[in-house]
């Protein structure tokens, strides 16, 4: 996350998740779930993956923690300003091929935006 140390209400904050298979062989089946802190409202269109060739992802929010993952966010949602979500609580990225591991394909970057409410 940037920037580091203490922040206040109205920081933009960048989120970087880092996805590596140190195992012996291929994983498939790959979903990375990351929570959103209540005190942060998410970017509408912010996300956005660094992936080995062939290997995408397919993503999915929520807003009730977890438990359905149709959500769609959309701008000024729960009281956020225009351009960020404040209903959004969890991102899903699911992988749709295996991650190898061998690298350099063993290894991708998920990002977003958020801010501090």
């Amino acid at each position: 996350m940037s920037p580091s140390g203490s922040v206040v209400p109205g920081t933009v904050l960048n989120y970087a998740v880092t996805v590596t298979n140190s195992g012996t062989s291929n994983a498939a089946q790959v979903a990375l779930v990351d929570t959103l802190p209540a005190a942060l409202q998410f970017k509408v269109g912010s996300v956005s993956a660094t992936l080995p060739t062939g290997v995408t992802a397919v993503l999915a929010y929520s807003k009730d923690g977890g438990a359905t993952w149709a959500y769609a966010p959309a701008s000024a949602a729960c009281g956020a300003p225009a351009g960020y979500d404040a209903c959004v609580n969890r991102i899903r990225w699911q992988l749709q091929n295996p991650l190898s591991y061998s690298a350099p394909d063993n290894a991708g970057t998920l990002q977003f935006v958020a801010q501090i409410r």
